[in-house]
């Protein structure tokens, strides 16, 4: 018994997941489980916390935006994927053009199931992928041709180095008062 577990793998809708439940009077407790999406969460939290339409100017008497939204990942796991996703809902506004752009080294071995889940994201959106590693020199010269960065989101799995790389690129684009 301490060494069993059971994982259900299904597309549920709200009916088929309540067949699932126990039937009446034999409920214990909750009576369902549901798993929190960490990368999910976190980029939500992300996108309420600094909003994108902060980083941008707007005429407020014609409502529209007067800059464009250019977005910068560094790393795309599972959290800079939900980023980016979060990024495309929440970064659009008229009068302004969206573009971001995704930096991972390992882009080959994450775009698959992303690319087979989104196809249309990318094919609709400005979404530009570079394998490129955020310490490179190559990386730097990105930094500075891209002169109208306004949201910067580091996304690497180990904290010190997305702390590490966070800093770079805060110090790259205030040195070239970017922001």
């Amino acid at each position: 018994k301490e060494n069993a577990s059971l994982t259900i793998l299904a597309r549920m809708d709200i009916d088929f997941g309540a067949k699932l439940q126990a039937e009446e009077g034999e409920q214990y407790g909750f009576g369902s489980v549901m798993e929190l999406d960490r990368p999910y969460l976190a980029a939500r939290h992300l996108v309420t916390s600094y909003p994108p339409c902060d980083y941008i100017s707007f005429d407020t008497e014609k409502c529209l935006a007067t800059s464009d939204f250019h977005a910068i990942i560094v790393g795309f796991s599972k959290l800079g994927q939900a980023v980016l996703k979060q990024l495309v809902q929440t970064g659009q506004f008229e009068g302004s053009n969206f573009h971001v752009t995704v930096y991972d080294p390992n882009m080959d071995n994450i775009m698959g199931l992303i690319n087979h889940s989104t196809k249309t994201m990318f094919e609709n959106y400005n979404i530009e992928l570079k394998r490129i590693d955020a310490k490179s020199m190559e990386f730097y010269q990105d930094l500075l041709d891209n002169s109208d960065v306004s949201y910067v989101a580091t996304c690497l799995p180990n904290p010190e180095k997305n702390m590490e790389i966070a800093t770079f690129v805060c110090n790259v684009l205030e040195e070239n008062t970017f922001i």
